[in-house]
């Protein structure tokens, strides 16, 4: 039976270590995520990777990290090459050649992983501490290229699991290391039983993963935050607009029309009351002079509305704003985080811009402003802003209470990623210890407390509105306190000392 049994998982580990397990593990990837989330299946699906890693040629590193994350990008964001067809009328070669150019840059990370974690194994007490290290390195440095790319990390697939718990901790960048180490346990456990020379692998691995496991479940039920006065009534209004309509003129009073009588039954009864982002292509003071009797009957009964728009200035900017009419003084913030090629073109790129779907022609809002509401300071972010920890961090710092996200799902209707860009609010929601609102044409919107728990939601692809009730937390996580490139700069420093302790053991063993 032992013989069977080990024969068994010697079989398995020979499967895993070829480019074809490399590319199928990274394709299976999007299992972890919205709207499958097994997130257990994750750890098994490094394995391939891992192994990758021990190999000590380093072309074949390489090239088995750039399959795996080919497929795991390529995959993940499928979403990408149906909305170039659909939305921006690409051809389909076109768009999944587009869509190859970005999981091919994305899946750097992966590559540049497997090769530097191959020189680094002369130590072997502190390759599970390096691996774990260098991927959220080089995971995080994928965040930041070129404006970033944070969809689909290791971290965010254990929104549902018990490793959630690190996200006050360490953030979702963090937890990704955590992922990377739990795999490796379970890989050293695998090995080991077909080697069986060390029996404490058996011992020491699974305690790992036990302890890791228990600690993020205890973290998940202690609360980092307090409570920051009374509770705050808000009520969100969901459009169900498609893209094109949205970007056509006619029709633009109609829809304000549709979102204003959506709001009647809340005026008096919400402190807030929150559209999705930019529901109409007129500009702010269009609006504003369109909504002029709700702006009026707002005041009256003591409510604000929250309202996205296009902003352009006398300097021939154009910003994509939230701001606020009713009650409350008008505020406004602009966004600073935007979307790569569908709102901007870097201008050593300019060349390109007559092929760049989008309007890559809006400016970048400098400063994170907040709302006040009630007395409760709010932090606003509008579209993939949410699925930045530092942009979230920054606002909770100046003292935001609660936080909100107002997105247009239109363009990505009837795939994955409005799921996984509410599951990124959720995440932001536990990082910075905030209850959070997302509100989008096209849906789903969703009330979000402290812990990410989705508190009331609305359907996807229909216009309707909910009331609710959140309660303002302050206070500042660990994560929020430390920031993330505190966790990048102690990565990097593992990384850095690691590399040379094994550089040292490599050049006293050659001296030997």
């Amino acid at each position: 039976m032992r013989t069977f049994h080990t024969k068994g998982i010697y079989q398995l580990l020979k499967l895993s270590d070829s480019y074809i397990a490399c590319t199928i593990s990274g394709a299976l990837m999007s299992l972890c995520f919205a709207p499958f989330y097994y997130w257990w299946l994750c750890y098994v699906l490094l394995i391939p990777l891992l192994i990758a890693c021990q190999h000590s040629n380093p072309e074949t590193r390489m090239l088995r990290g750039a399959l795996f994350g080919i497929t795991y990008f390529g995959i993940g964001s499928y979403w990408l090459t149906k909305t170039l067809v659909t939305q921006v009328d690409f051809s389909w070669p076109m768009a999944l050649f587009s869509n190859f150019l970005i999981a091919g840059a994305c899946a750097l990370a992966p590559t540049v992983f497997c090769w530097l974690a191959g020189y680094a194994n002369k130590i072997k007490i502190l390759v599970p501490i390096l691996l774990s290290a260098l991927w959220v390195f080089t995971e995080d440095i994928r965040f930041q290229v070129f404006g970033g790319g944070p969809w689909i990390s290791l971290g965010q697939s254990q929104l549902e699991s018990p490793i959630a718990g690190f996200y006050p901790l360490i953030g979702e960048v963090g937890s990704s290391g955590v992922v990377i180490l739990i795999s490796f346990c379970i890989l050293s456990v695998l090995k080991n039983e077909v080697k069986a020379k060390v029996h404490s692998v058996r011992i020491v691995m699974p305690l790992i993963m036990i302890l890791l496991l228990g600690f993020g479940q205890w973290s998940k039920q202690q609360q980092w935050t307090t409570k920051s006065a009374d509770k705050i009534t808000l009520a969100m209004v969901q459009s169900a607009t498609s893209q094109q309509h949205k970007m056509q003129a006619i029709g633009e009073i109609q829809r304000l029309n549709e979102l204003t009588n959506l709001s009647q039954e809340y005026l008096g009864k919400a402190n807030l009351i929150i559209w999705p982002e930019t529901v109409v292509t007129l500009e702010k003071h269009h609006v504003v002079n369109s909504l002029t009797a709700l702006h009026n009957r707002a005041k009256n009964h003591n409510s604000t509305l929250l309202i996205g728009a296009f902003e352009a200035t006398l300097d021939q900017h154009l910003f994509n704003t939230a701001f606020t009419i009713g009650s409350e003084p008008m505020q406004s913030y602009r966004k600073r985080h935007l979307v790569l090629f569908g709102e901007y073109v870097p201008s050593f790129l300019s060349f390109i811009d007559p092929y760049v779907p989008g309007d890559q022609h809006r400016s970048f809002g400098r400063t994170p402003e907040l709302i006040s509401i009630n007395g409760q300071l709010l932090g606003i972010s509008i579209c993939w802003e949410g699925a930045f920890s530092r942009d979230m961090s920054t606002l909770v710092k100046l003292g935001a209470t609660l936080l909100i996200n107002v997105a247009n799902e239109a363009w990505f209707a009837d795939s994955s990623l409005p799921l996984q860009n509410l599951d990124a609010m959720r995440i932001r929601a536990i990082e910075t210890g905030r209850p959070a609102v997302r509100v989008a044409n096209m849906g789903p919107g969703a009330f979000i407390d402290e812990k990410g728990v989705v508190k009331l939601t609305l359907p996807a692809k229909v216009a309707s509105s909910a009331f609710g009730t959140l309660q303002p937390m302050t206070g500042m996580t660990p994560f929020v306190a430390l920031g993330a490139d505190f966790i990048l700069l102690i990565s990097s420093l593992l990384c850095l000392g690691i590399g040379l302790l094994n550089y040292i053991a490599y050049k006293n063993e050659n001296n030997d």
